[in-house]
């Protein structure tokens, strides 16, 4: 067996320290924007609605940002992480914009114990990623009181993104959740 010569013991101690004093690109961390106060058609219904937790699929529910490519590849970014679990921010951007368009009713996360919601309203997201030029999201949402359904819908969402960075991605994706909202406050039913 041969030895090895100092030289080449010598370059591999040189090659593993400047592989461990390379620094990585920082990691960069985002939260969905709420919707900015605006004047917003709004609803004088008074009620108290309950939102349960935000479903997601496990392929989002992770801390990285995820794209799409249009063959359907998934990417995660490996230094653009969301600041907050992506359904806790969800929730929080939906219940901003259904607020802010129902001035009148309480909306809160459920369950609540000291809190006894009148509807209770639960979304489950088959799709929320942004692609290469568009953010899409696909939810499902089912609004009821005492386990009978009083609306359900399939909403299918679509802004064009102004450009691939993640700060136009993470804009563009809390605005897909406000335009849910709207959606969602346009079709409540009055009882």
């Amino acid at each position: 067996m041969k030895q090895p010569s100092l030289f080449a013991l010598l370059l591999t101690c040189l090659l593993a320290g400047c592989a461990l004093t390379q620094e990585s690109p920082p990691t960069h961390f985002y939260i969905l924007p709420a919707p900015e106060a605006a004047n917003f058609p709004t609803r004088s219904l008074k009620q108290v609605i309950g939102v349960r937790p935000i479903v997601l699929p496990s392929y989002l529910d992770r801390p990285q940002i995820v794209t799409m490519t249009k063959g359907g590849e998934v990417r995660l970014a490996d230094f653009h992480h969301w600041a907050e679990p992506p359904s806790a921010g969800i929730e929080r951007v939906l219940t901003a914009g259904l607020t802010a368009r129902l001035p009148n009713s309480r909306i809160a996360p459920s369950p609540v114990h000291h809190l006894h919601p009148d509807r209770l309203l639960q979304i489950k997201v088959h799709e929320f990623q942004a692609g290469e030029s568009e953010c899409r999201l696909l939810a499902e949402w089912r609004l009821s009181r005492n386990n009978r359904t009083l609306a359900w819908r399939r909403e299918d969402i679509r802004l064009p993104l102004p450009s691939s960075g993640y700060d136009d991605i993470v804009q563009t994706m809390g605005r897909a959740i406000d335009v849910l909202a709207a959606r969602i406050v346009e079709k409540l039913p009055a009882d």
